[in-house]
């Protein structure tokens, strides 16, 4: 397979990891604040935990499956960078939304 069809390929792994795991999160976050608000601190902290595992699990994945060590060099700078922004934005994002409940008037 030549370099350009590899990073294709590894480009389009990350973006439906990273968009499947984005959506999961989001619907359960979601989920949990409308059944019970208090559990917010604990689905945070499970959901980090669960999102971790699941990067881990697809680079492992991936080192197993590709059995060349350039491709999966490729595969590691192009997800793990990926991989932290979505988490930072993820995070900057729950934020902003815990920030906009609190200042909601309690009725």
């Amino acid at each position: 397979m030549d370099s350009t069809m590899s990073l294709l390929l590894t480009a389009v792994a990350v973006i439906a990891f990273l968009t499947l795991e984005s959506w999961a999160y989001n619907h359960l976050r979601d989920w949990v604040k409308a059944n019970d608000p208090e559990q917010m601190p604990k689905f945070y902290l499970a959901a980090g935990a669960l999102r971790l595992m699941a990067a881990l699990a697809v680079l492992l994945a991936y080192c197993i499956l590709v059995n060349d060590a350039h491709r999966v060099k490729l595969f590691a700078l192009m997800f793990v960078p990926a991989y932290l922004a979505s988490l930072v934005l993820s995070t900057l994002h729950s934020a902003k939304l815990e920030k906009q409940s609190d200042n909601k008037p309690k009725e």
